[in-house]
């Protein structure tokens, strides 16, 4: 009989990523208030299935903007019961510290119709004490053949490996497309292929006996399933989780601008969809798989990229202007290492034309660590320019919009400064910005094409395959974040230049 650690080496990758969804919780990222819950999964194209679309109720599946997903069929109050599930129609397995629990009992118990006719030993490891990514994937191989009609109908209603576009799912002759998440596809997809020659291949898998993985592609389609639809609920009273998949749940699409949420009642075995505004008839029922999830995390684990995405950042190397530091003592004569050089931060917001931008922390309590400053589906330029201006150094939120004390809401909207540079000074902050420029310039040089290469490729409606297709766009939203950004950094560097020539004139004139 097989087993798995969950704490085997062979988890380093999924762990830092935090495998999926299935431990978004410990990272951290605030919830809604109103939410019992943890992250929820993307949504993915499907085929209209009867377990997916009720013949009545306030929800419907139907095409939306980001693709097959739930759509109000009329008004609905806020607090209002969307959609049902109950837990025999849910695919669950509790991690192995609340195997003798009351929750995991019920639960299991629940889940029992799923698991009908599963061999003993299949089964025990489906139960047991390996990672939940492993054991969704090999109960969901198993129902793939032979689950009930209900489960038969669910996975049949699922997208093909080939529309699959998490970074697992790119095979060695696709991760260049990517370009800047090649590397990270690279190491996920030979992740996935370790699971499938020591686990679920039909030849050469310790679960070999029940022929669960033909090929890769069964096994890419597995832990892709698993991985971007699977609901994880914290227990209360512990620091474990619930992993699930649920059919028709899972066809909610993700916002940051969330307009529902779901929540787990126990005791009464059913998994409720409730709406958290009014929402008007055709509304499309969105939910927030993460706060703070930047498009490297979103493609990893659910495939898509977010234009304007107001997590992403521009990560700049650890480096110093020579210019910067000519100013700073000796090594020698500094009791403490001194800091990077920064820009300034007011300057730069002024320059940008984002000193009207409202602080997080009156537009979203949430956003206390300066995430959701400006929504991206409000408007994708505006929300990639704050992000690229968070990702300068010294421009961090808690510099811009200092946070209020004792949870008092501060009133000003961007905090003024009495900072004047003297004509060395601007030097040093212009050479500062100029070095920054090189850098993204020096990443875009990088790539084998440009965004507006990427740009032409979008338009062209070309027939390229989806995992392609989501790759160009994922990599352009990547350029299009650093290309704002040098146009930050060229507007800071001009208003640098025009203080030194102020000071240079100040200077001769007394």
């Amino acid at each position: 009989m097989c087993t798995l650690s969950c704490h085997d080496p062979t988890f380093t990758f999924a762990e830092q990523r935090n495998c999926g969804p299935l431990v978004a919780e410990r990272t951290g990222v605030d919830r809604p208030k109103q939410s019992r819950h943890i992250k929820p999964r993307r949504a993915s194209r499907h085929t209209d299935c009867s377990i997916h679309s009720p013949a009545e109720g306030p929800v419907r599946t139907e095409d939306t903007p980001a693709g097959k997903g739930l759509v109000t069929s009329r008004k609905v109050e806020s607090r209002s019961c969307l959609l049902e599930a109950k837990l025999n129609e849910v695919l669950a397995v509790p991690e192995a510290v609340l195997a003798h629990t009351r929750v995991a009992k019920a639960t299991l118990t629940a889940a029992k119709a799923a698991y009908r006719g599963m061999p003993k030993h299949l089964l025990q490891f489906v139960q047991g004490s390996q990672h939940a990514a492993v054991r969704l994937a090999a109960a969901l191989l198993w129902l793939r053949k032979h689950g009930t009609p209900f489960w038969q109908e669910y996975i049949a209603s699922l997208p093909q490996e080939p529309d699959m576009t998490c970074l697992l799912n790119y095979m060695p002759e696709e991760q260049s497309e990517l370009q800047w998440l090649a590397a990270q596809a690279e190491m996920e997809h030979l992740q996935a292929r370790h699971f499938h020659d020591t686990l679920f291949s039909s030849t050469s898998g310790c679960l070999s006996n029940w022929k669960l993985a033909d090929q890769l592609q069964d096994t890419l389609w597995a832990l892709s399933v698993v991985y971007s639809r699977t609901l994880t609920h914290e227990v209360p009273g512990t620091h474990s989780t619930l992993s699930m998949l649920v059919p028709r749940l899972d066809l909610a699409n993700h916002s940051f601008d969330a307009n529902a949420d779901w929540t787990l009642d126990f005791d009464g075995g059913i998994l409720e969809l409730t709406a958290t505004q009014d929402l008007a008839e055709n509304e499309p029922v969105l939910i927030d798989y993460g706060a703070g999830l930047d498009n490297a995390h979103l493609m990893c684990v659910f495939g898509f990229a977010i234009p304007g995405n107001p997590n992403d950042r521009v990560a700049f190397l650890e480096q110093q202007s020579k210019a910067a530091i000519t100013d700073l003592p000796p090594p020698s004569m500094t009791q403490h290492q001194q800091p990077a050089p920064s820009l300034l931060a007011h300057t730069v917001c002024k320059a940008a034309a984002l000193d009207s931008v409202v602080s997080p922390y009156e537009q979203n309590s949430r956003a206390h660590d300066g995430q959701g400053i400006v929504s991206c589906h409000e408007d994708a330029d505006l929300s990639r320019k704050v992000s690229a201006m968070l990702s300068l150094p010294g421009c961090a939120a808690e510099h811009l919009w200092p946070r209020p004390d004792h949870g008092q809401v501060s009133s000003q909207k961007f905090p003024g400064s009495d900072t004047r540079l003297d004509s060395q000074q601007a030097y040093q902050q212009l050479l500062l910005a100029q070095d920054l420029q090189a850098q993204c310039q020096a990443v875009l040089s990088s790539y084998a094409t440009s965004a507006s290469t990427d740009q032409e490729l979008l338009r062209s409606q070309q027939s390229f395959t989806p995992r392609y297709v989501q790759a160009i766009k994922a990599r352009l939203e990547h350029k299009l974040l650093i290309s704002t950004a040098i146009e930050l950094l060229v507007l800071y560097t001009n208003a640098m230049a025009h203080i030194q020539n102020e000071s240079q004139e100040s200077n001769f004139l007394n």
